[in-house]
């Protein structure tokens, strides 16, 4: 986890918003109380989250709802992004492929493919979260 933290924040060791490379274009949402706010999804965090409908199902696993979606900004705070880089690797969310895959009670398998990498659907288009493996 720590070298997919390393890869995705371009070795600086500081997770900080993608370099620039929006992920679809801006979208508008609405919050509960019907406030709209205009976002881009750049990628965020310690394992770069990208794409709209991608913070909306993560907010809905880690329990938090909207919050990611609404507030994309908020894959920024450390505790969100460890929470996301965590449910992603240990779940296979952003590969369909688990840490459980490469590490057993013999120890660590090289991967074939890391487990962090999203994948890639027709057109370059993520398909992370959209859809199931």
């Amino acid at each position: 986890m720590l070298a997919t933290v390393k890869h995705e924040c371009a070795a600086t060791r500081q997770f900080r918003k993608g370099a620039g490379r929006a992920y679809g274009p801006a979208e508008t949402v609405s919050d509960e109380a019907g406030n709209s706010v205009r976002n881009t999804y750049y990628g965020h965090g310690l394992g770069q989250l990208t794409w709209r409908e991608n913070y909306l199902a993560m907010g809905m696993r880690l329990g938090i709802s909207r919050v990611l979606e609404i507030y994309p900004e908020r894959a920024l705070d450390f505790g969100i992004a460890y929470r996301v880089m965590s449910e992603g690797m240990q779940n296979g969310v952003f590969t369909g492929r688990s840490l459980a895959r490469y590490i057993d009670d013999e120890g660590y398998r090289q991967p074939e493919r890391a487990p962090h990498h999203q994948r890639t659907g027709p057109g370059g288009v993520d398909r992370g979260l959209r859809e199931p493996v």
